[in-house]
């Protein structure tokens, strides 16, 4: 977390980086430029960091599938926050129930939350 954090990593010219950080919430990072040619190959972080805490209560009955559907935050055209965000109140939401399902009790918690945050989908 620290090295994601300093900057200081070569992400292989990745240009999204997601470290889901479970009780801690997640950091992100966004923006590497990658300059190739024949002789060199040259990475310059642009570097937005973005810390997102972690989202209701802090005991997962069970965490089956939370890293998936985090992952369901990104795909929506949203601020690197915004997105974190969602993917933290989404993956928040399949851990209050066993078997990585949202069930409806969690699905209407998951809608709560993201009104809280002003989070429209």
């Amino acid at each position: 977390m620290k090295l994601l954090e300093s900057g200081n990593i070569d992400l292989c010219s990745t240009l999204l980086a997601v470290v889901i950080l479970g009780n801690n919430g997640c950091i992100a990072k966004h923006g590497k430029e990658v300059r190739k040619s024949a002789k060199f190959t040259m990475y310059r972080s642009m570097g937005l960091v973005v810390r997102v805490p972690t989202i209701g209560e802090a005991k997962a009955i069970d965490v089956t599938g939370a890293g998936d559907i985090f992952a369901s935050g990104f795909c929506m055209k949203r601020s690197l926050k915004e997105c974190c965000k969602i993917g933290a109140c989404s993956g928040r939401s399949v851990t209050r129930s066993l078997g990585g399902e949202v069930t409806l009790e969690n699905r209407q918690w998951l809608y709560k939350q993201m009104q809280i945050r002003d989070l429209h989908i």
